[in-house]
């Protein structure tokens, strides 16, 4: 099965991406960042994705499996943490279908 084929939620989306997160790195935070509409029927979400730099790249490989269903839009290096860790910050973005995949 394709990993794309299972998402059809943002909740879906989360969980696979926590799922393949986990493979490399147990300090992480995804979350949706952004919410815009495209037209009726249509939405664009930006997801955000934190892990500590020294897994970054493992990561990221991770993540690009899952394209083309996210496309990658950036990174950054984000300030230290309260914990002295430097984090890296991607952003993707992935369209859904509004009626389909509203999460209630």
């Amino acid at each position: 099965m394709d990993l794309g084929e299972k998402i059809t939620t943002e909740k879906a989306l989360i969980a696979l991406c926590e799922e393949l997160i986990l493979k490399h790195e147990d300090d992480y935070k995804v979350f949706v960042s952004e919410r815009s509409a495209l037209n009726l029927t249509q939405y664009r979400v930006n997801l955000s994705v934190i892990v500590p730099i020294a897994s970054g790249e493992t990561v990221l490989k991770e993540l690009m499996r899952l394209t083309p269903l996210l496309s990658f839009t950036g990174s950054s290096v984000d300030a230290t943490d309260e914990r002295g860790v430097d984090i890296l910050n991607f952003t993707f973005t992935l369209d859904f279908l509004a009626m389909a995949s509203l999460d209630e």
